[in-house]
Parts: structure tokens; sequence; C-alpha cells
């Protein structure tokens, strides 16, 4: 057994008040997840004139990316009961990351629209995954704490990494903002398998 393997007893937090490693990994995660997911709410104005489309119809990824989340959550949650939480997560993150290398591969509004898809399927136990290791792998007095710092990976997305891939694409263009998205996504899916917790199979 490592460090980064399965300590219920220890708090959030080690030595003199620092969080642990494997927490700022799930961090790290659920910021990728967020950012994947609203990036193309910065991208319109340069997707719409690379795809030679209409911004209302890149706004309707937006549409689609929920739908396949709200309907792959359950399915692939029963599907993966199997796997530990830190395997599951690296493999969303992974997941993830391809389906937003075929959007910034893409050439086209279809090839667009399956990139997406594949984003959504990653997206989609993602941020569960990372709550559900911070609360398993925390002693009970300090899950919220624990639960709350994963959490804001989510606000960190919203706040940094979507206005950073606009300005990305709005200097470069679409694909180059979408590649920086493949390198987080890649970026958390190894701190998420060498520095996070893990836990058995449900």
């Amino acid at each position: 057994m490592t460090a980064s393997d399965h300590h219920p007893d220890r708090g959030p937090h080690q030595g003199r008040g620092r969080p642990r490693p494997g927490l700022w990994a799930l961090v790290v995660a659920t910021a990728a997840t967020g950012t994947s997911g609203h990036a193309v709410a910065g991208l319109l104005p340069t997707l719409a004139t690379s795809l030679h489309t209409t911004a209302a119809a890149i706004g309707q990824l937006a549409t689609v990316f929920g739908l396949v989340c709200g309907l792959a959550a359950p399915v692939l949650a029963v599907a993966t009961t199997r796997l530990d939480r830190r395997t599951l997560l690296t493999g969303c993150l992974l997941v993830t990351a391809t389906g937003n290398t075929t959007a910034a591969l893409a050439t086209t509004y279809p090839a667009l629209l399956a990139g997406r898809v594949i984003t959504a399927l990653g997206a989609a136990l993602a941020t569960a995954s990372a709550v559900t290791l911070a609360a398993a792998t925390t002693a009970p007095p300090h899950r919220a704490k624990a639960v709350a710092l994963v959490l804001t990976g989510v606000t960190l997305a919203l706040l940094a990494g979507v206005p950073v891939v606009a300005a990305i694409s709005y200097h470069a263009g679409h694909a180059p903002a979408l590649w920086s998205v493949v390198a987080l996504c890649l970026l958390a899916a190894t701190l998420v398998a060498t520095l996070a917790p893990t836990t058995p199979p449900s």
C-alpha cells in the first residue's frame, strides 16, 4: 500500500494545516472537467466563423452536452461499479481529453458535435467520482471541508479556466484553445493517477 492509497482515518490536511496532495489532484480534476464542459461558451464566435455555421448552432452544443451527461451518468454509474474510483476518474479525464482532441481537430460541425459527445461521456461521472474519493478517504469530521475544497475546482473553471480558454481562442483561434483544455485534462489525469487516494469498487 502506497502513500496515495486509501486512508479513511486521515483528515483533509497533512503537516501544518496543508491539504494532502491527493486532494489538490482532485481540485485540478474538477477544474479540468468544468473548464472542458463550459469552454464552448467562450468559443462561440471563433467556432462559428471557422466552421462556417451560426453562433446559435454552436450554442446547441451546450444542450447536447447536458443531455448526454444527464442520460449517460446513471448508465455509466452502473456499468463502472467494479472500478475503483481513482481508476474511474482517471479514465473519465482521458475520455474528456479525447473528446476535446476530436473537437480541436474538427473541420466540420458534425465532427465538432462528435467531440462534444465524447467529452460529455467523460464528464458524466468525473466530478461525482472526485467528490466520492474526497469523502470516502477523509475522516468523518473533515469530510465537508474536503468535499468543499474539491468543488472549488468548479469555481476555478468558471472564474479562470473558461476566460483563459476564451482569450486563447480570441488571439489564436479555437483549435489552440481546445488544445489547452486537452493539456489540462491530461495534467489532471496524471495527477489523479499518481497522487489521488483510491477506494474499493462499489
